[in-house]
């Protein structure tokens, strides 16, 4: 029997779909495909017997499945001049998934997209002249919802169940994951041509639609058409729909300017250019609303528990969403990323987890982020859409506001590491509990585990439209009518746990983040990072039983190296007209065995650094840093993180008579680091305005509270000032257990 005959493969390949004006759709729409999803096996073959067959040699259940895979190549769908719209407008609900938009496509569901795969040549996969893209649950400008595809969805489960073992897992897994290569969002008027232009101008130019400014006359050659759509490109708006919060994973709120969420997948050289604004209720990001990690444990619904996947982490890196070399540029006059929802208390006592925005990533689940990619890479330039082969990086580029309500950022709101087991369950984020209770008994697996899943930025950028500079407010109306602050800011991130930022000795692999003029958040706030712990992994618990201290137990030390965020080779700058301003507005107490520690830290780095490392990095343009508590020019508080409380599991002690490399583990480094401030001088002032009688307000030069920290190497230059009402030093206000500290 030919199988061709029974088994046809989807591809679509140089076919393009011109000038639409409007698309609306209730469940999905897409300005070139609703919905790619693969095919069903098992509805196709009947016979059992034949996949039986197939089966029989190594990694043919791949090849099998790949066949069912749809793909489009080289194909492209351009609105009207003035720009096309795009609406899924429905919302989820218990029986039916709705709400699923993109410029392109609405939901890639495992589907393939590729530009310039032609022999020869081809062209890019691009939504052009994209105005408006709106999704009820999902809204991307590219793609709304990019998903790995459910294994059970090519065959019955009796066929997965008996056929899937380790000799085909990893290709099998391989095949059914979502890649976008070569890909293009833009917005109004771009890569309009010089006969639709003239005619545009004569029909609708001169009736002064667009002002008078607009010209009525033809252009008579390319450079003047370009210089007009330069000047009047005005930006496209992305926007996720939802009000109120989810209590499923597809009742979401996620925006971004790309891609609503990815949950798995590459997407490589992808380019966005024109986006005015993003914004959602649950995440909102300038390139992805959202990269998490689907649960190995969870597809298809089948339990690969029992598989040797501690030898297989390429399985388990199926599962991790990847972006390469791909950036995005907001419109002449700056993007702006907002996420709406309040995070508040729900019945179980539980915060919400809504209100993170970014300018390139909203919430980042074991994601990874990478420029530099490869020398063969191609990214653009951010001005006008064309190509810059001598730039390799991600960047977010032409940034104006980033406003959110718990976590929020230039770059990234927050970026968590998808091994934290529980992080929520009812939402899939990470791995399951099970795995990760599966490996707990031996180290070296959990470690490489951790490593195949941890969240990595490298070679990565954010600049602002203007020298006035980017501002990251974090300030917003709660539900009371009052002024509430979220928790976390940065200028490149608001919370990191567990991550890595740049790699070891390699100085560009770094993130420069460039004319950022405020940053104002809660209870951290950060030049760079408001918050940089060690990975919420360490607190997955039943009851009072800790990963950590199952860890510790086992002599597992050099695995808890794993969870700490590091950041290497990175800066930030103060606009170039006023500097930088960083603010942490409000302070909360956490009782440690009756040593307390505060929050209500700012630096012009780094607000806290929790177990965590910095290392080659440097703020400059720095003009005003104000703390609630521990505040300083480069990070606030320095110190050992309150989510792995040592003093509590009885261990610290233990530990350090041991001498079992602990310090490397636990505690805070900072080396080769430095501030420098503007042609004034820069100040610190530490004032907890909210409690008079609990509060720690402790200022320093460089640091202003190092709590088991280890420094060396580092500098202060342009120090005006250092007030505070309880502790100040020039270079750091308090010292505890501050080992080799070499100023």
């Amino acid at each position: 029997m030919d199988l061709s005959e029974k088994c046809p493969v989807l591809i679509i390949k140089n076919s393009d779909a011109n000038l639409f004006n409007y698309i609306i759709g209730r469940e999905a729409a897409g300005g070139y495909a609703g919905i790619m999803e693969p095919g069903n096996v098992a509805s196709v073959i009947e016979d059992a017997g034949i996949l039986d067959g197939l089966l029989n040699v190594t990694d043919s259940l791949a090849s099998l499945v790949q066949s069912f895979i749809p793909i489009i190549e080289d194909s492209q769908t351009s609105s009207v001049p003035c720009g096309g719209a795009v609406r899924a407008d429905g919302i989820t609900d218990t029986q039916c998934v709705r709400g699923l938009a993109g410029g392109y496509v609405g939901y890639n569901h495992g589907g393939r997209i590729k530009g310039y795969a032609a022999e020869g040549g081809g062209k890019e996969c691009a939504t052009i002249r994209i105005r408006s893209v709106y999704g009820g649950e999902f809204a991307g400008g590219f793609t709304g919802l990019m998903e790995t595809a459910d294994l059970a969805g090519t065959g019955n489960l009796q066929l997965l169940f008996g056929l899937l073992k380790t000799s085909n897992v990893l290709s099998l897994l391989g095949a059914v994951y979502p890649t976008e290569t070569n890909t293009a969002v833009y917005g109004p008027l771009r890569k309009v041509d010089m006969d639709t232009w003239n005619k545009w101008a004569e029909a609708v130019g001169n009736n002064g639609v667009y002002g008078d400014q607009f010209t009525s006359t033809p252009v008579e050659n390319e450079e003047q058409l370009q210089a007009l759509i330069t000047q009047y490109a005005y930006g496209y708006n992305v926007k996720a729909g939802r009000t109120s919060v989810g209590r499923q994973d597809m009742e979401a709120g996620v925006a971004g300017g790309y891609v609503g969420r990815m949950k798995a997948g590459v997407v490589t050289n992808a380019h966005a250019w024109d986006a005015k604004s993003v914004m959602a209720y649950k995440s909102a990001g300038g390139f992805a609303g959202e990269m998490k990690t689907g649960g190995v444990a969870e597809v298809g619904k089948v339990e690969l528990i029992g598989l040797d996947i501690a030898n297989s982490i390429s399985a388990v890196q199926t599962f991790v969403p990847v972006i390469r070399n791909s950036d995005i540029t907001g419109f002449q006059s700056g993007m702006t990323v907002k996420a709406t929802g309040i995070p508040v208390k729900d019945s179980t006592l539980k915060i919400e987890k809504v209100g993170y925005a970014g300018g390139y990533v909203g919430h980042m689940v074991g994601g990874q982020i990478w420029g530099n990619w490869s020398e063969k890479a191609n990214t653009y330039s951010a001005t006008d859409a064309v190509p810059d082969p001598n730039n390799k990086r991600c960047f977010v580029a032409n940034l104006r506001k980033v406003e959110g309500t718990k976590a929020i950022g230039g770059f990234a709101g927050q970026i968590d590491p998808a091994s934290a087991a529980n992080l929520d369950t009812a939402s899939s984020e990470g791995l399951l509990g099970g795995l990760l209770q599966y490996l707990i008994g031996t180290p070296g697996d959990l470690a490489r585990l951790l490593d195949a899943t941890i969240s990595t930025v490298r070679g990565a950028d954010v600049k602002a439209w203007d020298d006035w500079g980017i501002i990251i407010n974090g300030a917003y109306t709660n539900g009371t009518g009052n002024t509430a602050y979220a928790k976390a800011a940065g200028g490149f991130a608001g919370e990191i746990n567990g991550a890595v930022i740049g790699e070891m000795n390699e100085s560009e692999s770094g993130v420069h983040v460039s004319n950022v003029r405020s940053v104002t958040g809660g209870e951290y706030a950060g030049g760079f990072v408001g918050l940089a712990d060690v990975s919420a992994i360490l607190q997955v618990s039943n009851g009072n039983t800790s990963i950590l201290s199952a860890l510790l137990t086992l002599g597992g030390t050099s695995v808890l190296d794993t969870f700490r965020s590091y950041v290497y080779h990175s800066d930030v700058s103060g606009s170039a007209e006023a500097g930088l301003e960083v603010q942490a507005r409000d302070s909360k107490k956490s009782e440690y065995v009756n040593d307390p520690v505060y929050s209500g830290s700012a630096g012009g780095f780094g607000g806290a650094l929790l177990n965590g490392s910095v290392k080659d990095s440097k703020v400059t343009n720095l003009r005003k840093v104000n703390g609630m508590n521990y505040t300083g020019g480069f990070i606030g508080h320095l110190g050992k993180s309150g989510t792995v409380d040592l003093d509590n599991l009885g261990a610290l002690g233990d530990l350090l008579s041991a001498g079992a490399g602990v310090m490397d583990v636990f505690g805070s480094h900072v080396d080769r680091c430095s501030v420098e401030g503007v042609n004034e001088g820069f100040t610190v002032h530490s004032n907890n305005t909210i409690d008079q009688k609990n509060k720690s307000e402790i200022a320093g030069g460089f640091t202003g509270y190092a709590d088991l920290g280890r420094l060396s190497e580092n500098k202060v230059t342009g120090l005006k000032q250092v007030t505070s009402g309880q502790i100040a030093g020039g270079f750091a206000g308090k010292d505890n257990l501050c080992l080799s500290c070499k100023y």
